[in-house]
């Protein structure tokens, strides 16, 4: 399993949501327990985990616009500070499909289960990662972080 590069989560958020979206290094580092959504990722055979964390407004931002929600629902999402139902539901279709992101030679990889941030216990120590700021066009400005590394025991 390896971490994804900025130009393959660019591709896959720009095919999947129809829209422009902005993809580049962050200057901020996004924490697992400072996530809004960690999407967790398995191998086959079981190897090295990978998670992919969402601060609110990415989630929020991602979430609307696979469903063309209005960009004013996510800014309400994160002004309140709470993830609707509904953007969750298209959040996590948004991870699943993000599993190809972590895929290397030919390995599969699947999505295990997406968590809020505040459960985090199955990353020991991270080995590599990539933290990128997201913006889709028309949506709030947001952070994602990709991290691959063993498994706690």
């Amino acid at each position: 399993m390896h971490p994804p590069n900025v130009a393959d989560i660019r591709r896959l958020l720009s095919e999947l949501l129809g829209r422009d979206v902005e993809v580049k290094p962050a200057r901020v580092k996004l924490g697992l327990a400072g996530a809004a959504a960690v999407a967790v990722y398995t191998t086959d055979p079981p190897g090295p985990v990978g998670h992919w964390a969402c601060d609110l407004p990415s989630a929020a931002s991602v979430a609307a616009a696979l469903s063309l929600t209005p960009p004013g629902v996510a800014s309400e999402a994160v002004k309140s500070k709470v993830l609707p139902d509904a953007l969750a539901e298209n959040l996590g279709e948004v991870m699943n499909v993000g599993a190809r992101l972590f895929a290397s030679d030919g390995q599969r990889v699947t999505l295990r289960e997406v968590r809020s941030g505040t459960s985090l216990a199955t990353l020991a120590t991270p080995t590599t990662r990539l933290d990128v700021e997201v913006a889709v066009k028309g949506y709030p400005l947001g952070v994602m972080s990709f991290f691959v590394g063993a498994p706690t025991p």
